[in-house]
């Protein structure tokens, strides 16, 4: 899991300059075909369904991570989808900046009517 130089360069700003920053009130998760890198986008799954899943966080309780609080569920209809590698998170539900994202290993196909799952407490977002 990374996070891009868009965000990293907000954090830094907001912390070390007292430059405002506000954070995004609601993030989604999205599915990526191909990776990206800490400057550039990737390519995000698009038709036959697929749209981001918005997502909420559980709360900082020390350590360095944080985790989804429930399942998001993605479903291909009126066909399938190609080959999802990685995910990423982002501060809007279309457009905006993707903030952090990882690879999902294995990769994996899906076909129209089926979903693809990520379990609560599976996303995890970790500093290192």
């Amino acid at each position: 899991m990374s996070f891009t130089d868009y965000l990293e360069q907000k954090i830094l700003e907001h912390t070390f300059r007292n430059t405002a920053y506000t954070s995004p009130t609601t993030v989604y998760v999205g599915l990526l075909s191909a990776a990206p890198t800490d400057s550039t986008a990737g390519t995000e799954l698009s038709g036959n369904g697929y749209a981001r899943q918005a997502c909420a966080f559980d709360a900082f309780s020390g350590g360095k991570s944080v985790a989804n609080t429930s399942a998001e569920t993605f479903t291909a209809s009126g066909g399938s989808w190609i080959t999802i590698t990685h995910f990423g998170v982002y501060d809007a539900s279309t457009g905006g900046n993707l903030l952090v994202y990882g690879e999902i290993g294995p990769s994996v196909q899906v076909s129209d009517g089926e979903s693809f799952i990520i379990d609560a407490g599976k996303l995890v977002i970790e500093l290192s």
